[in-house]
């Protein structure tokens, strides 16, 4: 089940850069280590339709950090 978002969540995510039509993507990959349980676990996750692809999930996860640190910062500005 997914948290709703909060007030502060809301605000910080007007600080990221609005996502771009797909064919101007500036897509670069990366490779990453992982253990096969969590791999398992990313798996599950994208199988319940939660998530479209494995990719979709890791994005969203670094998007979810970025966003963390960001209002943190904030918070510490204040």
């Amino acid at each position: 089940m997914e948290e709703k978002p909060t007030i502060l969540d809301k605000l910080v995510a007007r600080t990221l850069p609005k996502p771009k039509p797909k064919a101007d993507y500036n897509i670069r990959i990366i490779s990453v280590r992982l253990t096969k349980d969590l791999i398992d676990e990313m798996d599950q996750l994208v199988e319940q339709g939660h998530f479209m692809s494995r990719s979709e999930l890791i994005r969203e996860g670094i998007r979810t950090v970025i966003r963390k640190y960001r209002a943190k910062q904030l918070i510490e500005l204040s």
